[in-house]
């Protein structure tokens, strides 16, 4: 989930040489619609969404924001189990801090 489309070229296309299904939005809100729309519990397991790469600077919602939600119905029993990364060039305490306290693990990539 990032709104730069060549980072979600890069990463979609690193995870799919890993033979892994992807799905992407493109603002915090779509993510959580589809993650809500994958993970309902109940729903077809077969689309469930195991991992969600989140940026956490988006547009409409944060990936903070997103990721909280996300948590947050997770914590309620509505949504199958899922992980959250937080993938990120971002690196400061405080990132880092907002990334763990929304439920996300959090990654830095060194950019040079």
């Amino acid at each position: 989930m990032d709104d730069d489309p060549l980072i979600l070229l890069a990463v979609g296309g690193m995870l799919k040489r890993l033979k892994c299904d992807i799905c992407t939005a493109d603002n915090g809100g779509a993510a959580v619609e589809e993650a809500v729309g994958r993970n309902k519990t109940g729903g077809n397991e077969a689309k469930k969404v195991d991992l969600i790469v989140m940026d956490a600077n988006m547009p409409i919602m944060s990936g903070y924001d997103a990721a909280s939600n996300i948590v947050g119905q997770l914590r309620e029993g509505r949504l199958m189990p899922l992980d959250i990364v937080c993938l990120s060039a971002q690196e400061s305490a405080l990132h880092e801090e907002l990334c763990k306290s929304s439920g996300m693990e959090y990654i830095s990539i060194e950019r040079e």
